[in-house]
């Protein structure tokens, strides 16, 4: 049964005949630190042919070794033991995925834009494709949170500069492969007050006037000439400065070779979201059916769905209640959700429309509730694991579609 499937998968990940190390000083005091990068090699960005310094990672990564890493989500750099041992089940979890990562041919997505339009459970799955394919990196922006707390209460999170949170990114593969994630790009969606976004076009503007759809994206840097003097970090890659303030942004156009990820989110504007979606998708719809395949409709990209996953709250449905907040102590996830509320609504307003990515996945992440990140996170999931499954189902599915 799925209890027995997912212990068995819990003693998997127990190392038999190696220690797991945990951190010798503490890891502020250790960013701090200068860090020497390891396994360097030089590629050239096809942005500015300027040389560039890119680390190459082991796979499958972990305990922040990829630069995109968030230390709230990664349970190895927790250190504290309850933690370590649901790391090690989620990066069973995610072996599959780092496999379909080494052995993926990205010829079909050259000269294509990945976006991720979505809150922090779909950033999740940004993060595990870039990292999972960080040997193809050739550039990448990131721009940091400075001087803003993030809401994980582990005293070993970073709450600014590197590791600690980002809502807009921008990866370059080899391949002229790009993966870029915000919000607020094509103005669909509002998370409340807290998550501003600087984006002021919207696509259901440009989709009435028959218009292209744009973006604005973190801007390539001339990294040879750009000075990372103002940053906390002594990282020699003047990437890891950028931050929030400084980032440069460009206005990208978004054509029907590009690629774009939806997300209603999880927050209360949820069913504004989705209801944006849906007028989105039903004006597209009523285009084509009035004007017919013209070059200004066929510019707009491809647009697919990823369904949102369960949370696992100590409730009696494993959905969150704001009771919770007044907690002083840490708390356990449900091993097994029964709240469905979000995918049937997701189901009910969009699956006449669009392709619908990870209802697939949907048992595993149901009766995984103890590969959430935990402690006061109930709702995102430890990485490596579950993010990467997603991930990897992510482009399956869009590699059978390209195929098609």
């Amino acid at each position: 049964g799925s209890t027995s499937r997912r212990q068995a998968s819990l003693e998997a990940t127990t190392p038999k005949e190696t220690t797991v190390e945990l951190p010798a000083k503490n890891v502020v005091q250790a960013r701090e630190e200068k860090r020497v990068p390891q396994n360097e090699h030089i590629v050239s960005s096809s942005r500015n042919n300027q040389p560039l310094i890119v680390n190459k990672i082991s796979q499958p990564y972990w305990n922040l070794s990829c630069p995109l890493e968030m230390s709230m989500f990664s349970g190895i750099h927790m250190a504290d033991e309850e933690f370590v041992h649901r790391a090690w089940a989620a990066r069973d979890i995610a072996e599959k995925a780092f496999t379909y990562f080494e052995t993926k041919d990205w010829t079909s997505l050259e000269n294509r834009r990945i976006l991720f339009i979505g809150d922090s459970l779909l950033r999740q799955v940004f993060i595990s494709m870039a990292c999972m394919a960080w040997n193809r990196v050739e550039d990448y922006v990131i721009p940091w949170f400075q001087n803003r707390q993030v809401r994980a209460r582990h005293p070993n999170t970073f709450s600014s500069g590197p590791h600690s949170k980002f809502e807009e990114g921008r990866v370059l593969l080899k391949g002229n492969i790009e993966l870029i994630y915000h919000h607020g790009m094509g103005g669909l969606l509002e998370l409340g007050e807290e998550y501003q976004t600087h984006e002021k076009e919207t696509w259901i503007k440009a989709c009435y006037l028959g218009k292209p759809f744009t973006a604005l994206a973190p801007k390539y840097m001339d990294w040879s000439s750009f000075s990372n003097s103002n940053s906390e970090s002594d990282d020699p890659d003047p990437r890891s400065s950028i931050n929030s303030v400084n980032v440069q942004r460009e206005r990208l156009t978004i054509g029907s070779n590009d690629i774009v990820l939806i997300n209603a989110s999880v927050h209360g504007t949820r069913s504004f979201n989705l209801k944006n979606i849906a007028d989105l998708l039903e004006c597209q719809r009523t285009s084509r059916n009035l004007i017919g395949p013209r070059k200004r409709v066929q510019s707009w990209p491809n647009l697919f769905y990823v369904v949102t996953g369960p949370s696992h709250f100590p409730t009696a449905t494993g959905a969150f209640d704001e009771r919770l907040l007044s907690e002083k102590s840490a708390f356990s996830c449900i091993e097994k959700s029964t709240y469905r509320d979000w995918q049937m609504e997701e189901s009910s307003m969009l699956k006449d429309y669009l392709p619908m990515i990870g209802t697939d996945m949907l048992p595993l992440q149901f009766e995984s509730g103890e590969l959430h990140v935990g402690g006061y996170d109930c709702l995102h999931w430890m990485m490596p694991g579950i993010p990467d499954l997603l991930a990897a189902d992510v482009l399956r599915f869009i590699n059978a579609r390209l195929d098609y």
